[in-house]
């Protein structure tokens, strides 16, 4: 059971009665969760139907819970020019809870690594990127990659 909303011995009413109808309980299976996330417009193109999910919850500091996104929104909100992302977790311990205030990250990347610094990062236009460093090539130039970055 996720939620009570009667206790012993309270007074209860049907929903044919024309009153307002109090839902008593919320009973609800917690193995598998859903996270909803609001994805910007400019990440939309990373996150399709079974791209992975790393969540982290602000109760269990350094876990991440793994899922798979299964749902992305076909409009954008207005206001804010996010779409909303359902990720499905696995929660077989059931540490993730109804309401947990978490993180995520979407796309394939890791959770763990690493952030450019401040410094590094290149605003153009509406695009956020930085450069990575990929080693020397085989005639011995610097190579680097220009990426999109995400979840500042």
């Amino acid at each position: 059971m996720i939620a009570r909303n009667v206790n012993p011995g309270a007074e209860v009413q049907g929903q044919y009665t024309g009153g307002t109808v109090l839902e008593l309980f919320t009973i609800g299976e917690l193995d598998t969760v859903w996270v909803m996330a609001d994805l910007f417009e400019m990440d939309l193109g990373r996150i399709k139907r079974g791209t992975e999910c790393l969540v982290k919850v602000v109760a269990y500091q350094g876990r991440i819970f793994q899922g798979i996104a299964d749902w992305v929104s076909d409009a954008l909100d207005p206001a804010t020019r996010t779409a909303k992302v359902r990720c499905k977790l696995d929660n077989a311990d059931r540490a993730f809870k109804a309401g947990n205030v978490c993180d995520r990250r979407a796309g394939g990347g890791s959770a763990a690594s690493p952030r450019p610094s401040r410094n590094a990062i290149l605003h153009l236009g509406d695009q956020t990127i930085a450069f990575v460093d990929l080693g020397k090539s085989s005639d011995g130039r610097l190579r680097f990659e220009r990426r999109p970055v995400f979840g500042q």
